[in-house]
């Protein structure tokens, strides 16, 4: 009889601030006009983190133009004022990793106290990159049902990309047996991205870095008309961005088990007179999250282990196996 176990455990660290590391970030463009249409300079243009609430302020210049880089991503309000118009503030702006997205602003004559708040309207457009993307934002990955809690498996969803062997299945497997192709391009030619840093293996294809559901804040896949910013690879980019910290604590602990209880037997080891194969499949740890000081530093941890027993003895392995125990270690946060 053989069991075969694995165990992997990992605690990080992710610190966030007011300046903050190299990371995959969004851009904010627009332009200020009147009610006929002309360009208005001089707008004083602020954008706000709704999660963090660290805010940035422009000037619009004589074209009207305005822009925010290096955001990262989240959820954002936008205000524009000037005296002798009414104030114009925008809720719930998107922004997502490798996007930018042009917010237009028209303000109306009128006192400054005044504010016209946008709720609705046209979807925001990106303009200002050819790139195309998919992006699963926290609540696919944290909603969508996944067979190991492996994000990288909501890739498979996306158009063009064909996962091959264990892509996106339990870390352990698709670490050392998995690769996947991005708009038929092959395998080894793929870029994988954790917060802007290259995290692909060197030998074989397939990510070097997991993160875990709950340390995922989102993943772009990019598949075509990459700008030059990524052209060490040939194939597409999975660009994956961690979770950091609010202002507001928050955490959770989780526990999820599989195990032989409710798994029915096969045919062939129904007709050998062989029950159901013993299997206890764990995968546990938590998360926490925070401010240091308010609205300038944040930390966020995240720890996930797991641990898998199976029976497999009488399951195809050699004789010579039988009795004996492996232990096959990996590690994600």
């Amino acid at each position: 009889m053989l069991f075969s176990c694995s165990v992997f455990l990992l605690t990080g660290f992710l610190f966030t601030g007011a300046a903050h590391a190299q990371q995959v970030t969004g851009t904010i463009t627009g332009a200020v006009t009147d009610t006929s249409g002309a360009a208005v300079g001089g707008v004083e243009v602020r954008l706000s983190s709704a999660q963090t609430g660290l805010s940035r302020s422009v000037k619009s210049e004589q074209s009207g133009g305005f822009r925010f880089l290096l955001l990262q991503p989240g959820i954002y309000s936008l205000q524009a004022s000037l005296a002798g118009f009414k104030a114009v503030r925008r809720d719930s702006i998107v922004v997502e990793a490798d996007r930018s997205i042009a917010v237009p602003v028209s303000l109306e004559v009128g006192a400054v106290t005044e504010v016209v708040e946008v709720t609705g309207g046209a979807p925001l457009l990106e303009p200002n990159t050819s790139s195309l993307g998919t992006v699963m934002d926290s609540r696919k990955v944290s909603e969508l049902p996944l067979n190991g809690r492996n994000p990288l498996g909501l890739a498979n969803l996306i158009p063009t990309v064909r996962g091959i062997g264990f892509f996106g299945g339990q870390v352990l497997s698709s670490w050392r047996l998995a690769a996947v192709s991005i708009g038929g391009g092959p395998p080894l030619a793929n870029g994988f991205l954790v917060d802007g840093i290259a995290s692909e293996k060197l030998t074989i294809a397939g990510s070097q870095t997991f993160l875990s559901i709950d340390a995922t804040q989102e993943f772009k896949v990019l598949t075509n008309a990459m700008s030059a910013e990524f052209g060490r690879t040939a194939g597409g980019i999975i660009s994956l961005v961690s979770k950091s910290g609010t202002n507001v604590f928050h955490g959770n602990l989780f526990e999820f088990l599989r195990n032989d209880n409710l798994n029915a037997n096969d045919l062939f080891a129904n007709r050998a007179g062989r029950r159901v194969a013993p299997l206890a499949y764990n995968q546990f740890g938590g998360t926490l999250g925070g401010p240091v000081k308010k609205n300038q530093i944040f930390f966020f941890e995240a720890s996930s282990g797991e641990t898998f027993c199976a029976k497999c003895g009488e399951y195809g392995f050699p004789p010579g196996l039988v009795a004996r125990k492996r232990c096959l270690p990996a590690w994600w946060i």
